[in-house]
């Protein structure tokens, strides 16, 4: 370990030389670049004055490009997104009725605490979800009743389909200089299945809610461009192999832990089926287990509340970054690029032109790259969605990152169940494509690791 750390840094120490004897131009990421302060382009969340955007609320503020017919639609929506539900009344009718029978949550926020993570597992709060899947060869069984979603809450004294018993478990890594960072996973089980225990051959696997910020801005972005950064076979020979998910119609897939859904409006549909029980015309037998029983929820979500949430939902600002220009972070940020994160989680996109203004020919840096990569043994749950495979992972937007804790709280984890703690804990679990950036960053000298740490609290 200590000889390839050596030869990291020494590659590293000569293209330091290079760029200063002038012998090449060095690259855009050694400086402040263009824009890169305002993540979220003309719209992002700007602090007045120029201080830090380091508040509760700052994932919940509209874009500042609106105007005020979209502001009006804005508050709209966020009425409806953060507002509880209700279990629908037989004779009545309601703009907020539809929750269940079967649901996670009351409430879009119930989740998405204050419009950013939900919390791991053994945090107070909503629970994490539980994906399940059982493979063809088990489709018979009884626990297929339970879907691809366990629904753990039930209204008023119907039975829910069953609890999560989730413990964690720990180990810890020390790298060559004595640092000692520790690691955590959950190892989850049904309790108090109304179906029966799952069985053996089941996979199942937690997920927490993702930031809902700079959502509109990621469907902006132009399909074409995505697809041209794929390379499903590595023909480049680099070793990172970004993959498209597309759904069962075609379409590209942007959202989701495993870019499942194409669209806002489509993840949205589907929050409020799976997690509420509220049910629309693309999901009309929302929150019942089985579908040959349930009553037709088709209208539960109208077309006017669901247009107002969407609207809200691909509308949230992206706040702006700190400490950008600052020595330290730029120091970061060139690590960042040059052992290789910057592979998966592109910097920069522009997005295409749109009839929505705010939206439209944007720069913008969500430092993601929307594909699937193989991120290894260490994250795989075995759960496919569409195309993607069990151990793939959509490269998750990074932008708002040095927020996180202070929107959703100090107990906020990171990855898609929240297992990471920190974010140096995030990096080591990177496995599959990502190996190669993990063990980069492990072997660097302390102070730079520490640099690269600091570049993503800017972000």
């Amino acid at each position: 370990m200590a000889a390839c750390r050596g030869s990291l840094l020494a590659l590293y120490l000569l293209s330091v030389m290079a760029a200063l004897s002038g012998c090449e131009e060095p690259p855009g990421y050694w400086q402040v670049e263009p824009g890169e302060r305002h993540s979220g382009g003309e719209g992002g969340l700007v602090q007045p004055g120029g201080g830090d955007s380091l508040a509760v609320s700052a994932y919940s503020q509209p874009m500042r490009n609106l105007t005020m017919v979209q502001r009006q639609q804005f508050a709209l929506g966020n009425s409806f997104f953060t507002k509880p539900w209700s279990a629908a009344e037989i004779g009545s009718k309601g703009q907020r009725q539809g929750l269940g029978p079967l649901f996670n949550a009351a409430s879009c926020q119930g989740c998405h605490i204050r419009d950013g993570r939900s919390l791991p597992a053994g945090s107070a709060g909503i629970a994490p979800l539980l994906k399940i899947y059982l493979p063809p060869s088990l489709a018979g069984h009884p626990a297929a009743n339970y879907g691809s979603q366990l629904q753990n809450r039930a209204v008023g004294d119907l039975e829910a389909e069953g609890q999560l018993d989730v413990r964690w478990q720990y180990r810890a890594i020390h790298l060559d200089d004595g640092e000692r960072i520790a690691l955590r996973w959950p190892e989850v089980s049904l309790a108090q299945g109304r179906y029966g225990p799952l069985p053996e051959g089941a996979r199942r696997g937690l997920r927490i809610a993702p930031p809902m910020i700079g959502l509109g801005l990621l469907e902006a972005i132009d399909a074409a461009d995505v697809v041209n950064l794929a390379d499903p076979d590595d023909s480049d020979g680099d070793g990172i192999s970004g993959r498209v998910n597309r759904t069962a119609e075609g379409q590209l897939g942007r959202f989701g832990w495993k870019a499942r859904q194409p669209s806002v409006a489509a993840q949205s549909r589907r929050a409020f089926a799976a997690d509420l029980g509220v049910g629309s015309a693309a999901h009309p037998h929302a929150g019942c287990a089985l579908p040959q029983s349930c009553a037709d929820a088709s209208g539960e979500l109208t077309a006017d509340v669901e247009r107002a949430v969407v609207f809200y939902a691909a509308h949230l600002a992206v706040p702006e970054r700190r400490w950008h220009d600052s020595e330290e972070v730029l120091a970061g940020k060139r690590l960042f690029h040059e052992i290789g994160c910057a592979q998966c989680h592109r910097p920069s996109w522009r997005t295409a032109a749109a009839k929505d203004a705010s939206v439209s020919e944007q720069l913008i840096w969500p430092y993601s790259d929307l594909l699937l990569h193989d991120m290894g043994e260490g994250l795989a749950d075995g759960i496919p969605e569409a195309q993607a495979s069990g151990r793939e992972w959509r490269s998750a937007p990074l932008w708002g990152l040095h927020l996180a804790k202070v929107v959703s709280g100090s107990e906020a984890g990171f990855l898609h169940d929240g297992r990471a703690r920190s974010l140096k804990e995030a990096i080591v679990w990177h496995g599959g494509e990502a190996q190669a950036a993990n063990l980069a960053w492990q072997q660097l000298p302390r102070a730079q690791r520490e640099q690269l740490i600091w570049f993503l609290k800017s972000l």
